[in-house]
């Protein structure tokens, strides 16, 4: 959603925390999570009245909207006796019922507080009303419980109970200007609010979307929501395994949902362009945002229930033609044998095969089968051209199950992956990052295009991170806050990797730049397209998405770098070398004038060796002037990347 999500939240949470310590206001929020309806407000002013950006009355009213959502949350968590939001204890859970109830009731009426020093009548009376509708709207969810009601009587309550908020948020700026198009913006803010709540109705029936809450809450609590009413016949009687197994096993059911989910979207989106005209964009991208979240939660859960039917069959009472290919293909690559995992790491990865040097033997071996099996994962998907689609896909959830069965123990005839999985098991590492790292795989295979940054971030957390998280499990550091640290480092790898690599992801038709972030630059898919044929150097504003880029992945290359002196000796220096290494492509990029369409940004081997004195150098000094200190895990210092799942903890929202 604009900036709003990307660097301009840091700034709205920053103007949120200072407010917060003025001497005449004395809450204390949370301020964490997306911050949704700030972003919309901010959003809305950004697109008709950016005048109102330096007034402290737009700060005001944002300040109470979230004042009024944190205590909703807190009420939330009272009704439904939740233990974790956003992976961690509520406050109800730490201090209990009491103290969540009167820390509630503060911020609400603080709230009442913030509006009254706006001096807008109309701005006041819409809040009033915005915070009844949120109450009336709960009041109605509670009675709905165990009743009978209709899509429509759900929408009219979720109206309420959340669109409330959102069409006070997104009609402060034109309330403040005292616009007569008010209403217009308040209506459609209602209805980002419905699609919000929808969203969030959905995710509580995919235990694999890592929402960082309980899954089934609506159900257990026979609260009817839409993809509960969308049932054919719609009942409280079934376990949630069996109501899992009946909506995900069979399909029909989720594909139900995800068509009225999409049809709720597209017409969001027609009433924005209708209404709004070029305001809309902001919007409109956001929603697609949670479309592609639906589509991605319900395709997992339905892979996830596939490979759980598979799993169970005997294995050797059948082998497919899958796992005979797949046999095959190991040996033609000469992946059989251990022998040639440290040649195959040299031969395909020379920036971390040169800073594996710094490996003991053991390890290394460790990080070669590691990188051996990724690799091939990878080739699944990339190198089978002569395959179709389905074929492709089906021997990569092939080599999933084969995996998955490895891990557990079993012995599957696949030395690699027995081997690897075998390893990685013993070490307790949890198969979720090979999960990950082949979901990963799928989206390539795909075509997958991302929208925003965030869902980049997750691409790149799937085929990078997991690796790094891996490696540092399986040598033994298992501290949260070291492992987000380790996945940041994945990241900005993975993005230096796509920054170097746009010319050659467009020959392979793909495109991982977001569209969003190439709209902010004035670019779009077809002008990459046109750079990649034309002569003579690349235009500033491609000059400028890469700095932006870059500066991004230089930011998590910075977080990443103070957890190296919290991992084992012998894992630092092949860390700290491989980080800076990858890092220098930035250099080269800017060598390069920017132009990654015909030329390839490539580190000489003499400046890899310069950049790992430097990198040593640092490294010594990190850890005779820096003693460590461990944190648990929270808020990144750095834009956040969407679900991250470490050990079944939610690092990052």
């Amino acid at each position: 959603m604009d900036k709003a999500t990307l660097k301009d939240i840091e700034d709205i949470r920053a103007q949120l925390v200072s407010l917060c310590n003025r001497d005449t206001i004395s809450i204390q929020l949370e301020a964490q999570g997306k911050l949704l309806r700030p972003c919309v407000a901010h959003a809305c002013a950004k697109a008709i009245a950016p005048e109102l950006l330096n007034d402290d009355p737009l700060w005001f009213a944002i300040l109470a909207v979230q004042s009024v959502h944190e205590a909703s949350l807190l009420h939330d968590d009272i009704i439904d006796e939740a233990e974790t939001r956003r992976g961690k204890p509520t406050l109800v859970a730490k201090a209990g019922i009491p103290t969540a109830l009167v820390m509630g009731d503060h911020l609400l009426t603080a709230s009442y507080h913030l509006l009254s020093q706006c001096d807008n009548i109309a701005l006041f009376s819409c809040f009033s009303r915005a915070v009844e509708q949120t109450v009336v709207g709960e009041i109605k969810q509670a009675r709905s419980a165990d009743k009978e009601i209709t899509i429509q009587q759900y929408m009219d309550m979720i109206t309420d109970k959340t669109g409330a908020l959102f069409g006070f948020a997104m009609g402060i700026p034109a309330l403040l200007q005292r616009r007569e198009d008010a209403d217009e913006w308040i209506a459609l803010g209602e209805w980002l609010g419905r699609l919000y709540q929808m969203l969030d109705d959905i995710l509580d029936y995919c235990p694999q979307a890592g929402t960082g809450k309980p899954p089934f809450q609506d159900y257990i609590q026979h609260k009817p929501t839409w993809p509960w009413l969308l049932q054919e016949t719609p009942n409280w009687q079934a376990s949630t395994k069996e109501l899992h197994t009946q909506w995900f096993g069979q399909q029909a059911h989720a594909q139900r949902c995800l068509d009225f989910f999409e049809e709720e979207c597209d017409a969001f989106q027609r009433q924005c362009k209708e209404k709004l005209g070029d305001t809309h964009t902001h919007f409109v991208a956001l929603v697609e945002q949670w479309r592609q979240k639906v589509k991605t939660a319900i395709h997992r859960e339905c892979a996830e229930l596939r490979e759980q039917q598979t799993s169970t069959r005997p294995l050797g009472h059948s082998i497919s033609s899958e796992r005979k290919f797949l046999q095959a293909l190991l040996v033609q690559q000469r992946l059989d044998r251990p022998t040639e995992w440290q040649e195959y790491f040299a031969k395909h990865s020379r920036s971390f095969s040169f800073a594996s040097r710094f490996f003991p033997s053991k390890p290394r071996e460790q990080v070669s089968s590691v990188y051996a099996y990724a690799r091939f994962t990878d080739d699944l998907a990339d190198d089978l051209e002569h395959l179709s689609l389905e074929e492709r896909t089906n021997l990569i959830l092939e080599w999933r199950e084969i995996s998955r069965q490895a891990h557990t123990g079993r012995t599957t005839g696949f030395y690699l992956a027995d081997r690897v999985m075998g390893e990685m098991g013993d070490a307790q590492v949890p198969f979720q990052y090979a999960h990950d790292l082949i979901e990963g795989m799928l989206m390539d295979l795909e075509g997958h295009t991302y929208n925003t940054i965030e869902e980049l971030e997750h691409y790149c957390y799937c085929v990078a991170s997991t690796i790094g998280l891996w490696l540092t499990e399986l040598f033994g550091q298992h501290h949260p806050w070291v492992l987000e640290r380790a996945q940041a480092l994945g990241k900005a790898m993975q993005l230096t990797n796509i920054l170097r690599d746009v010319g050659e992801d467009l020959r392979r038709d793909r495109i991982y730049l977001p569209s969003e972030v190439l709209e902010e630059f004035g670019l779009s898919a077809s002008s990459l397209q046109h750079l990649a044929h034309q002569q003579g150097p690349v235009p500033e504003s491609y000059r400028e998405l890469m700095e932006s880029l870059m500066d991004r992945a230089d930011r998590y290359y910075r977080l990443a770098w103070v957890a190296i002196p919290a991992l084992p000796g012998f894992f630092q220096r092949p860390v700290a070398v491989a980080g800076r290494v990858y890092q220098g492509i930035h250099r080269e990029l800017r060598n390069n004038a920017y132009d990654n369409f015909n030329k390839r940004a490539h580190t000489s081997t003499l400046r890899k060796v310069f950049l790992m004195f430097f990198a040593l150098r640092d490294l010594r000094q990190a850890k005779s002037h820096h003693q460590l200190e461990f944190k648990q895990p929270t808020q990144l210092d750095a834009p956040s990347s969407g679900r991250v799942l470490l050990r079944g903890r939610k690092a990052i929202d």
